[in-house]
């Protein structure tokens, strides 16, 4: 149940930073393709592979333009990108 994996979630990623890294890793892998196909049993066992593994260390670089300078024309995928960062960089256009 949610509240299982809620509460099994605290007591191995402690901090709120590191939940938020393994539900994004998650629910954009295997386990998502799981359950939209209704396949519980193996999403299930999916959670816990993914929860088994150790954190990433390594990261990625993720480009995102703004047309000719102007915030409002990012892209709803280059917004969610920039609000996941960690770290951005801009020049003075943007």
């Amino acid at each position: 149940s949610a509240s299982y994996w809620r509460n099994h979630l605290k007591t191995r990623l402690t901090t709120t930073e590191a939940r938020r890294r393994f539900w994004e890793r998650v629910f954009t892998g295997r386990f998502a393709s799981l359950m939209v196909a209704g396949n519980s049993a193996e999403a299930e066992k999916a959670l816990q592979d993914e929860l088994d593994k150790p954190e990433r260390e390594t990261g990625e670089i993720i480009l995102v333009g703004a047309g000719p300078g102007d915030a409002g024309l990012l892209t709803l995928r280059g917004l969610q990108a920039i609000q996941q960062a960690d770290v951005v960089f801009h020049d003075h256009l943007v």
